[in-house]
């Protein structure tokens, strides 16, 4: 698959743009929202929610291979639980909008299917608060057993505070967690960088933990929970990707799931915490660029979005990738 031409470019985004309330951005149904619905072909319709845990979103018949994934596989519905979680605490928190353009379809909102209807995916995208995109997707085929969740948050580009993302893989009995704050200078290089997002909390203050406390508390977890692994990618181009992020597998039960939903909460929580101090501006822009330029290229060239291109054609897959990192097709 050729990648997306054009990511949009760091520390020179477009400004964003009015929409909706922070609480229609939400991908999934709340009973405080307008209810978000996605355009099925020529028409808008949505299904009912399965029994069990609610699906992320009221989908339209073509992805409905996520909201039945989510009706047979706790784990799979726990990990849309806690995407939803860190949704709508975001949202909530930073006054997010959603995104409405022609582009995107109904307010932000995207879905595709394979040609078979066993695979589904969905997505639903916002901004606002010093977030200049905010997408939250989800992928699943429940014959298969295997089901994704992702949430991208980017930082707008006037400010040096790092971007965060949520990963979430089923496959069969286990799941593969990645909760990352992604730098935006040389954090190596520049103790100050890292002091100021990535350190130990400073004593006595009364605020939240530091990313590494809480790094180090769930590696605290995983060293006593049966079954839980580190995990770092097998490609040498993602590893220094994955440098700061916290990344397990382990066994799909409920008490691993909620420690990993715990990790993610915070670490939003955190997030949050610098998108509402004033903005701090990057020191190198030049740096900032190079470095989300790579983020930008890691997700929109992943070889294995050709997996995706299998499933649901190159056109959709390109619209996807597009609503998930706001490229200017969708942003504008």
């Amino acid at each position: 698959m050729a990648a997306l031409s054009c990511p949009p470019s760091a520390c020179t985004l477009p400004a964003r743009t009015a929409g909706q309330s922070a609480r229609s951005v939400s991908i999934a149904a709340r009973s405080r929202a307008p209810r978000v619905r996605v355009m099925a072909e020529a028409e808008q319709r949505t299904v009912p929610h399965p029994p069990g845990p609610a699906p992320p979103v009221d989908l339209p018949s073509y992805a409905e291979p996520v909201a039945a994934l989510a009706a047979a596989n706790p784990a799979y519905a726990a990990a849309l639980a806690t995407q939803q979680a860190v949704l709508s605490l975001v949202a909530d928190a930073l006054q997010l909008e959603t995104v409405c353009s022609s582009a995107t379809g109904p307010c932000g909102a995207f879905a595709a299917a394979s040609a078979d209807g066993a695979s589904g995916a969905a997505i639903s995208a916002a901004r606002g608060g010093g977030v200049h995109w905010l997408s939250a997707s989800a992928l699943a085929n429940r014959a298969a057993g295997f089901g994704t969740t992702r949430l991208l948050g980017f930082v707008e580009g006037d400010r040096d505070a790092p971007h965060y993302t949520l990963e979430h893989t089923l496959a069969g009995d286990r799941v593969q967690g990645i909760i990352t704050l992604w730098p935006r200078q040389n954090w190596v290089t520049d103790l100050d960088y890292l002091h100021k997002y990535f350190a130990t909390a400073p004593a006595g203050e009364g605020g939240p933990r530091g990313y590494n406390d809480i790094m180090n508390a769930l590696m605290a977890t995983a060293e006593k929970q049966a079954g839980w692994r580190h995990y770092t990618s097998p490609v040498a181009e993602v590893k220094p990707l994955l440098a700061s992020s916290i990344a397990y597998s382990f066994p799909a039960q409920q008490d691993n799931l909620d420690a990993f939903r715990a990790a993610a909460l915070e670490v939003a929580q955190l997030w949050v915490s610098f998108l509402r101090a004033p903005p701090s501006p990057t020191k190198s822009t030049a740096e900032c660029r190079a470095l989300d330029a790579r983020y930008f290229s890691a997700i929109t060239s992943d070889p294995a979005n050709v997996i995706a291109v299998r499933m649901f054609g190159e056109e959709a897959t390109n619209k996807l990738l597009k609503m998930a990192t706001g490229h200017p097709a969708v942003a504008s």
